[in-house]
């Protein structure tokens, strides 16, 4: 749900699929069921990390992943910050 697969550009078919409809997920009821528990309990997230297309369906490679900490969160932004300052420093010594 709520994915959105765009025209492809070069078809040159003037009429293409709906680009926000719902699309079927492949998986056993077992495995759907397993992954919702995992969601749920332990607070993970379904993350799609691959998508490729074959003859005319779109596989989507997904992973159940931790999001970041607070500390973590913290940590990445300090070091985006200290990237930012060296590059302008940089840009100023070069003047």
């Amino acid at each position: 749900m709520n994915s959105q697969i765009s025209h492809y550009r070069f078809a040159g078919i003037p009429l293409q699929h709906n680009t926000t409809r719902d699309r079927k997920l492949l998986l056993h009821r077992k495995e759907i069921k397993r992954w919702n528990l995992d969601v749920d309990r332990k607070r993970l997230s379904i993350v799609p990390t691959k998508i490729f297309f074959s003859k005319r369906l779109a596989k989507v490679e997904i992973a159940l992943v931790r999001g970041k900490r607070k500390y973590d969160r913290r940590q990445s932004i300090k070091n985006k910050e200290a990237e930012i300052e060296m590059r302008r420093s940089l840009k100023k010594s070069r003047f």
